[in-house]
């Protein structure tokens, strides 16, 4: 099957819906299908790759659209997806709400699918332009239940082809290896102090980075939070309330910036941390990258409660659960982690367990099941597909 994605988002421009983008076209490519990817032109292009990837677009005009016809008409897809949100530039953010409709009119006829990431909290004006897309479009993939019933409730009339299939983790599910965790802890934090980490894109308080840095200043053991990424505060205007918070909890030393991490040593992080905190302010989601990552490779996770949690995410069994917004809970499961082992191991057990994975996508996608294609395990510092 010869499948094209349209999508802005795809690294190295550092974004959660690019690497979901990634991690779809190489489990479509994976499992047999002839995938291009057609994204903006800051992309690493790869046009004969698998999948192959062409970085044609600069701002998401229509004639930017025209451009991309000739590479990709022929042979004709049999299937054209895309999807919301999408990080665009320029004053055409609003195209990709039209692409179900171009793709009909341009690449003869494809299926076209429509993947909606974040309908729930998507704004009323981005609500309605949706409509444009999800009419046209002739499969609707809600990435949890929560979104399915949010876009059915909001247009009824495609309720019968609104699916739903989960989000997979968008990095590797690397192989325990007890001697090497206890190295990054060391280099990390020391050798008596515990780990904590958080990862994830820090834009705003939505992901309760706040709390975590409250709950930090609570841990009376000396415990070091390493975070992914680094703070900016000449250009983003949150994170100068993150330095000042740090500064006014005489936290410096025990927040790490580790930068920019390559996803086969933020996975390893993830399992070596003692804890990892996600305390999203609306609760825990399945449509969270950063959550999946972290129960994907057994990490002992504390995160919030809310409406849109997932089924899989079960107090004492897969995580600790704690109220949003609320520190000393957040410090009181860290301890609870570090005073109990065995439900700490536990929690890492019922995580690793969960069946996280692309083929409830990969089969919304193509119409039939997918080869079953396992997640990439990792040792060495080397990266295996196998199928199962």
């Amino acid at each position: 099957m010869r499948i094209v994605i349209y999508n802005p988002s795809y690294p190295p421009v550092r974004c959660g819906i690019g690497e979901y983008t990634r991690g779809l076209a190489q489990a479509l490519a994976d499992a047999g299908h002839d995938v291009t990817v057609v994204t903006a032109t800051a992309a690493e292009g790869r046009p004969r790759g698998r999948p192959r990837v062409l970085a044609l677009m600069r701002d998401w005009g229509v004639r930017d659209f025209m451009r991309t016809v000739p590479r990709v008409a022929w042979p004709r897809p049999n299937v054209v997806v895309t999807g919301f949100p999408a990080v665009m530039p320029g004053r055409y953010v609003r195209m990709l709400y039209l692409l179900p409709a171009f793709a009909k009119l341009m690449l003869g006829l494809p299926r076209t699918v429509y993947i909606v990431h974040e309908f729930v909290r998507a704004a009323d004006r981005e609500r309605n332009a949706l409509g444009l897309a999800l009419r046209c479009a002739d499969r609707i993939v809600a990435v949890t239940e929560h979104e399915r019933a949010a876009i059915v409730a909001r247009y009824p009339d495609v309720a019968g082809r609104v699916v739903v299939a989960p989000n997979p983790p968008t990095i590797p599910c690397v192989a325990e290896d007890p001697a090497g965790a206890a190295r990054l802890r060391d280099e990390l934090a020391g050798r008596d102090r515990p780990l904590l980490m958080f990862f994830g894109l820090l834009a705003s308080p939505d992901k309760g980075f706040d709390d975590a840095l409250d709950a930090l200043a609570l841990t009376g053991d000396g415990a070091v939070l390493a975070v992914t990424g680094e703070l900016d505060p000449a250009r983003v205007p949150y994170h100068r309330e993150l330095l000042a918070r740090i500064e006014r909890h005489r936290l410096t030393e025990r927040v790490r910036w580790l930068g920019h991490v390559a996803d086969d040593e933020a996975a390893r992080l993830l399992r070596a941390a003692d804890a990892v905190l996600l305390p999203y302010r609306l609760g825990a989601d399945g449509s969270y990258t950063s959550l999946l990552a972290a129960i994907a490779n057994g990490a002992a996770v504390v995160t919030t409660r809310g409406a849109q949690n997932p089924d899989w995410l079960r107090d004492a069994e897969t995580a600790l659960v704690v109220a949003p917004s609320d520190p000393r809970a957040l410090a009181d499961a860290v301890a609870t982690l570090r005073a109990e082992p065995a439900a700490a191991a536990r929690i890492r057990a019922g995580a690793a367990a969960v069946d996280l994975g692309w083929e409830a996508i990969s089969a919304a996608i193509t119409g039939a099941p997918a080869r079953r294609i396992a997640w990439p395990r990792s040792s060495g510092g080397l990266l295996k597909r196998q199928e199962r």
